[in-house]
């Protein structure tokens, strides 16, 4: 059976606590393997960067207490400050899992904010807008959508957000959404933007 969650708690009793309240939901792993993980539960912060290399594709979630909540990381984690309800880390893993756009060789997962290129493994982390606006020119994938359309629909024409905005978002995700042959997955037209997939 495929493996979803990877469980690195130090402490037994988490451990156990997380397996039976998760485990009628999602195959769980407690120790690692060659699997490929949907998601991450770790206990410690000084792990994420080395999971994070080895498991670009998967979510990550920390569990700590307040005081050793990490400084901001270059790549998206969840951070649970203990005590936390169980209930929302089961709600978090649930987006988190079944949240992925495919962009190929691309695929997306809006919740940790990553973008994975299948092909060679590397992971961009995204910003939320630049989320946003995948995800928007994903629902409407193959049809060019305007400005305006989307100055509506990601800013709610905000009086601070400009024309100007909006194409340096566009131009760092063309520049992420690079393929092989030099070319981008994300174009202009003359009626706007468009995601060619």
């Amino acid at each position: 059976m495929k493996k979803s969650i990877l469980l690195l708690c130090a402490s037994k009793s988490i451990e156990m606590c997380l397996y039976e309240y998760l485990s009628p939901l999602h195959p769980i792993e407690t120790t690692e393997s060659s699997t490929k993980f949907k998601a991450i539960i770790t206990e410690d912060p000084l792990s994420l960067k080395a999971l994070h290399e080895t498991y670009p594709e998967a979510s990550l979630f920390l569990l700590v207490v307040p005081e050793y909540v990490p400084t901001e990381l270059p790549f998206p984690v969840k951070v649970f400050e203990k005590p936390f309800y169980l209930r929302e880390l089961k709600e978090a893993l649930e987006e988190s899992t079944h949240q992925v756009l495919v962009l190929s060789p691309y695929k997306l997962y809006p919740t940790s904010r990553r973008l994975v290129n299948t092909e060679t493994r590397e992971t961009e982390s995204l910003t939320e807008k630049e989320v946003a606006i995948l995800a928007y020119l994903y629902k409407h994938k193959n049809k060019p959508i305007s400005r305006e359309d989307l100055l509506k629909n990601i800013w709610n024409y905000s009086r601070e957000i400009s024309t100007h905005t909006l194409e340096t978002h566009i131009y760092r995700l063309r520049q992420k959404l690079q393929t092989e042959a030099g070319t981008s997955l994300l174009i202009t037209t003359d009626e706007g933007y468009e995601l060619k997939i």
